[in-house]
């Protein structure tokens, strides 16, 4: 009796223990549920990853173009390499090749020179745009707003150049259009970010809003309701970039600059203080080059892609919550090596795009950045569950999974794997957690140490929409290493689901049977209850 009621004591506290780690788990899990949908679902995050989404649109349709320029049209493209090769260099092969450049081309990488051109007005547009939806309100007078305070704060970078002699003898000023590229991108977006809130708000004072009459055509008073409120907004940042401005030059505040110049063929690089008079110069010397720095460090690498999969393990778009971090680390780099490889082509900046100085849009390039390329690590999609796939099709006896990877194979390959996300299913399955998260670390941190060491060169060119292995090749301009370094990741992907190949379907069947058993038990006892209280009215009727 004492041994029974000992055993008895022991299933009580083992199954109360199951039942409170359950609970633990659920609670954790409904919790990170939460947080992430929380981020996710924040406008001011949201509005950023929308407002990234317009100019990138733009940039991936201009590096159609400029992929048939740089391996068809251009005088140093791959076709001319064998062209010149077959015909030993002559000089009417390099004049014709010259001719092909001008007139088809130029004319093609003039797209993307004509899209990088401005690409800190986008970013404003798609900010003040998006942020102003978000709150209710009209969101074509957000976006110009934003825009219109943008050039309220002088992205028009002020060049001091002294003339020595003549009618213009002394101090002269001259404009560059830098800072309405990638350069301007940061303040673009915080001051977007800022104007469109107040807008927002101060539409709220009734005061503010002129009441036009019922007559007058809605866009109208639209436009004119928002005249004081656009006032305000537009003189605020005036005074604030003015402020910033007697502050810089009394105080003196300055940075250390480099600047790159060709005399007479010879490409030289001066070292020199520059005030920082400008939001727009403080900022680029505060935020942006330290964000810049960051496109080759490997821990930010291992952080962002392990937050990109452990969100999309609970079924939150871990792509979409990171593109605020990685659109300002990564994905605008990507253009400045565009813009970097464009020139470096030409010739007439040395033989090494590892460490050759190129100014680009204003600001010194020492080399290609090294950025890890988003085609090395999503091998398959997040997860990097190409690999997984192929392991299913090759091995698995399990019918539903075999079926679930020929149809997932051909998405995966283009790089979409919510098919076998969810089909499997891989979220929220603890047995692929492991593969999932820490396996998506190791093939996107390799893919950025195979840039790191040389092995292949970062991407030049944005291709998010090509197939594995296909997508490398042209990002990088057809460094044909990179067929070698895609394959090498494919097979880290295909060993790291190996083994969950045939874990996961056991796994799953027991899942499956357990599931099955307790429902048949379940209707047992519903039966049984039945048949008591049948039992039971027949009793009663006979009584």
């Amino acid at each position: 009796m004492k041994n029974s009621d000992k055993n008895l004591n022991t299933a009580l506290r083992t199954q109360n223990k199951k039942q409170k780690f359950a609970k633990f788990r659920e609670n954790s899990m409904n919790g990170i549920i939460k947080v992430g949908s929380s981020v996710g679902n924040n406008r001011f995050l949201v509005a950023i990853r929308d407002a990234f989404m317009l100019p990138f649109t733009l940039t991936t349709g201009a590096a159609i173009p400029l992929i048939m320029s740089n391996v068809f049209f251009h005088k140093n493209s791959m076709i001319a390499g064998f062209i010149k090769s077959a015909k030993g260099d002559k000089d009417w092969t390099s004049e014709g090749l010259e001719w092909v450049h001008k007139l088809i081309g130029s004319p093609l990488e003039n797209v993307f020179w004509a899209v990088m051109a401005g690409f800190a007005i986008y970013v404003a547009v798609g900010m003040g745009y998006f942020l102003a939806k978000s709150y209710g309100k009209d969101g074509i007078i957000a976006a110009a707003l934003s825009v219109a305070v943008f050039f309220a704060m002088k992205p028009l970078d002020g060049v001091n150049q002294v003339v020595v002699g003549g009618d213009n003898a002394g101090e002269v000023s001259t404009f560059a259009t830098n800072f309405l590229s990638t350069n301007g991108m940061l303040i673009a977006l915080l001051a977007s970010m800022l104007a469109t809130w107040m807008y927002c708000k101060l539409m709220d004072v009734k005061w503010l809003v002129p009441k036009m009459p019922d007559a007058v055509p809605p866009m109208v008073a639209k436009a004119f309701g928002a005249i004081f409120v656009s006032a305000i907004v537009l003189t605020s940042f005036s005074f604030l970039n003015s402020f910033w401005n007697v502050l810089a030059t009394e105080v003196d505040i300055r940075g250390e600059i480099s600047a790159t110049t060709d005399n007479n063929g010879v490409i030289t690089t001066t070292t020199y203080s520059r005030q920082l008079a400008t939001l727009f110069i403080a900022l680029e010397f505060g935020l942006a080059k330290p964000l810049m720095g960051l496109s080759g460090n490997i821990g930010v690498t291992i952080v962002i892609s392990f937050l990109v999969a452990f969100f999309w393990f609970f079924g939150i778009h871990g792509t979409n919550i990171l593109t605020p971090v990685t659109a300002i680390i990564w994905d605008a780099n990507v253009l400045r090596n565009t813009a970097y490889w464009s020139l470096w082509k030409t010739g007439r900046y040395g033989t090494d795009y590892w460490n050759d100085v190129i100014n680009v849009s204003g600001v010194d390039q020492a080399g290609l950045m090294p950025i890890p390329m988003a085609g090395l690590g999503y091998v398959g999609g997040t997860g990097a569950t190409l690999g997984f796939l192929i392991g299913l099709l090759i091995f698995t006896k399990s019918k539903v999974h075999k079926d679930i990877a020929k149809l997932s194979i051909v998405p995966g390959v283009f790089g979409i794997n919510e098919p076998v996300n969810f089909g499997v299913p891989i979220v929220l399955n603890p047995v692929y957690f492991i593969p999932y998260t820490f396996g998506f670390v190791l093939t996107y941190t390799l893919g950025h140490v195979w840039i790191l060491i040389h092995w292949i060169r970062p991407g030049v060119v944005w291709t998010p929409t090509m197939p594995y292995g296909l997508n490398v090749l042209f990002a990088t301009d057809f460094d044909w290493w990179s067929i070698l370094v895609s394959v090498i990741q494919l097979a880290i992907s295909f060993l790291v689901w190996l083994p969950f190949v045939f874990i996961g379907p056991k796994y799953q069947e027991k899942v499956e049977e357990k599931a099955r058993l307790k429902k048949e038990v379940e209707k047992q006892a519903r039966l049984a209850a039945k048949a008591a209280k049948t039992k039971e009215q027949e009793v009663l009727a006979q009584a």
